[in-house]
């Protein structure tokens, strides 16, 4: 996208006209700014993703230009202000490769965590928005929720705001279930949300002319990562704090627990994690996967460990033990099976790159039954099975292909 015609065609006609309002607000407000351009954040709390926030900067730029102070043509850099086209696309994977199916939606924005419905008819997805303060960097900015029918010409449309990265689908398709909050958190604040879920679909899986209201599930600690799945039988589980208020600051607990709600059963909110087992639970255990039969979960933790919790005993099992990566995830585990996991693993005897394995879970055991990244060309073991080096002349390249 170079120009607001072609901006224009991406966006839906009401979110056309409200990129043009915010357009001609913010040229009214550039106009009598009087402060450090450094500070000047027109766009805070306008309710744009970054993506209309660019084509609102487009706007200005081309039906506008004398709206625009020269302090403020060099800061956005305006002569040379584009933004990519991104896809949300449907594709085939078989075992011959991978085909390209319908395109869902062409956008100014990048769609995160797509997760189709039950059925097949919708997806949900999440997009970065413009919060209510001056955040750079991409991970901290809030989000929005959407969902959109596939087969369908019909743009998508918002489910809520200030939510957590990976929402999911109740088993009949009719709900999208999400954690979100009020207040969305800088840094490592702690704040307060929810476990919520908004109907959106009716029985026959189509999407409503009108959403039902947001209801509220559980009240958590509230994280920009916050993940829930649901399962087959109607629960809802999700990683948090077990947190007791009023507590000191030493009081504060520092583990995540798992937790299970089931709306349709009753309205407490269970434990999944058994007393012996909670002070094991890995630090990255809010990226959690479930096993398709529901019976485990995945919890990654620091450098490289990856613990099975059995979620009909509470009981957690090691299936990989640390060793030589960094602290953080390289590898979210993904299951394959309701008894088979793949994640990534130590080196093979005499070699130094690390391995993507495929585990069989007859819990609490596990054995490697394959070793799937063999093969792999350096270009997809750079930064995963091979840690970055940077040579003399500043490109990026691993220690194997020195």
């Amino acid at each position: 996208m170079t120009c607001w015609s072609e901006a224009a065609a991406l966006l839906a006609p009401d979110r056309r006209e409200l990129v043009e309002s915010t357009a001609r607000r913010v040229a009214c407000e550039a106009q009598a700014y009087t402060g450090d351009w450094v500070d000047f954040s027109p766009f805070i709390s306008s309710g744009l993703t970054l993506g209309e926030q660019t084509a609102a900067m487009v706007f200005i730029r081309d039906n506008l230009p004398q709206a625009l102070p020269s302090p403020l043509q060099e800061a956005w850099d305006v002569e040379r202000l584009t933004r990519a086209v991104r896809y949300l696309q449907c594709a085939q994977v078989s075992d011959q490769g991978v085909t390209l199916g319908q395109v869902l939606d062409r956008s100014l924005d990048e769609s995160f965590e797509p997760r189709m419905s039950p059925d097949g008819k919708n997806v949900a997805f999440i997009r970065l928005i413009n919060g209510d303060h001056k955040l750079w960097r991409i991970e901290e900015l809030p989000t929005r929720l959407y969902v959109m029918p596939i087969g369908s010409s019909a743009p998508p449309l918002e489910v809520a705001d200030y939510v957590g990265r990976f929402p999911d689908w109740s088993p009949d398709g009719q709900y999208v279930v999400f954690a979100r909050t009020a207040n969305w958190p800088l840094d490592d604040q702690l704040v307060l949300g929810t476990i919520s879920r908004r109907q959106v679909c009716g029985a026959d899986g189509l999407l409503l002319q009108e959403f039902h209201d947001v209801y509220d599930l559980a009240g958590v600690v509230f994280q920009r990562d916050f993940k829930v799945r649901c399962t087959a039988d109607g629960r809802i589980i999700f990683v948090t704090m077990d947190v007791h208020l009023p507590a000191t600051v030493g009081d504060m607990p520092e583990e995540l627990l798992m937790f299970a709600i089931h709306p349709q059963r009753s309205p407490t909110v269970t434990r999944l994690i058994s007393r012996n087992s909670e002070e094991k639970v890995p630090a990255y255990a809010y990226a959690f996967e479930l096993s398709p039969d529901g019976r485990f979960a995945s919890l990654p933790g620091e450098s490289g460990i990856v613990d099975i919790l059995d979620l009909s005993r509470g009981y957690t099992a090691r299936v990989m033990q640390p060793f030589n990566v960094p602290k953080e995830i390289l590898m979210t585990p993904a299951w394959k099976s309701g008894d088979e996991l793949c994640c990534l693993g130590p080196p093979e005897a005499g070699s130094t790159r690390r391995t993507v394995k495929l585990l069989k879970i007859d819990f609490p055991m596990a054995t490697v039954t394959q070793v799937l990244s063999t093969n792999w060309p350096t270009s997809m073991a750079r930064g995963l099975l091979e840690p970055w080096t940077t040579p003399e002349d500043g490109v990026p390249t691993t220690q194997e292909s020195q």
